[in-house]
């Protein structure tokens, strides 16, 4: 790979678009390192109605997956041999599952709530609590329940996540009472003018999770999946399903949405929603089998040396040209 001045900027013509995502994640320099984004998914179909639990377990070893199970708005009364098989093969193929709680806006008693936790600890094999109708009010007391209960989760099962739902923007004290927020659920086609609070910048997107129904086509989610990076979320879901159960069944374009999935990175620090010019521009070039990278004037030195670093590796394997 050699460089070469054009306009102020050093440009680099690669062979492999392999090496291009290893170069993004080169210059992002220390700690500022690429998560992938997540599906997670309110899996509210009952596993022999339909196929969206196979799906979540096919799925589970290309993307990051947890999938949400709520056999009777809660763990029910006992414990389902069918739902227990449906959430083994889902956690075997490297996916999670946690279990559904409403809270109902920080009325529902905490013993209550816990009461819930335990019945799905003693009855399935989970990896956390989803906590739903969650409070989104300045109200400290209801912060409060939220951090309590979460904390009581975590003497419980210090491993398992907590993902509080309130469904829309929501005050920075909740961050305390869940490991994940869903600042966003709602008919798709309101989430393409939602903007999350500005607090939420401080906190990386593996801390939000964006769900949304009602977008009938694969485009459509396609685009949603880009805000949803864009906006700062690391976790998502996009389904053409409708009101009033919009999770039980899969969406129509579910393929589709795992493939985008797969190959949307979010960074794992703190977002920008007017992030400046990249310092590294990659874009393709297929009529020539090239990779084009285009680098700022001003970028350091210790950056061009990690990327010449990166590059050696593919020297041996692949041509690579000056333009």
């Amino acid at each position: 790979m050699k460089s070469i001045g054009r306009s102020g900027a050093r440009r680099f013509v690669g062979a492999a678009a392999s090496l291009a995502a290893a170069l993004l994640l080169v210059l992002a320099g220390p700690g500022r390192a690429a998560d992938r984004m997540g599906l997670l998914v309110p899996a509210y179909q009952y596993p022999t109605l339909g196929t969206l639990w196979a799906d979540c377990a096919a799925a589970a070893s290309r993307v990051p997956l947890v999938a949400v199970l709520d056999p009777a708005s809660g763990p029910g009364t006992g414990v389902d041999p069918t739902y227990t098989a449906a959430v083994g093969a889902v956690r075997a193929a490297g996916g999670k599952v946690i279990g559904y709680v409403p809270t109902f806006w920080a009325t529902t008693p905490p013993e209550t709530v816990l009461a819930q936790v335990d019945r799905y600890r003693a009855w399935y094999a989970l990896d956390g609590i989803f906590l739903d109708i969650m409070a989104n009010d300045a109200n400290a007391s209801h912060v409060a329940y939220y951090a309590a209960v979460r904390e009581s989760i975590r003497a419980r099962e210090r491993s398992w996540m907590v993902v509080g739902n309130p469904g829309t923007t929501t005050q920075p004290g909740y961050v305390s009472g869940a490991d994940v927020l869903c600042d966003f659920e709602y008919y798709g086609e309101g989430y393409f003018t939602f903007t999350p609070e500005t607090w939420a910048h401080a906190y990386p997107p593996r801390r939000f999770a964006h769900l949304l129904h009602s977008l009938s086509t694969a485009d459509s989610m396609r685009a949603a999946v880009s805000r949803a990076r864009a906006l700062g979320a690391g976790w998502v879901y996009v389904t053409h399903d409708t009101m009033p159960n919009p999770y039980d069944e899969t969406p129509r374009y579910w393929n589709a949405l795992v493939a985008v999935v797969e190959t949307t990175f979010v960074a794992d620090v703190p977002w920008s929603p007017k992030p400046p010019r990249a310092p590294l521009r990659v874009w393709p070039v297929p009529s020539r089998a090239e990779v084009w990278f285009e680098l700022d004037a001003g970028v350091s030195a210790s950056a061009v040396s990690r990327l010449a670093r990166a590059a050696s590796g593919w020297r041996r394997r692949h041509k690579t040209s000056a333009r």
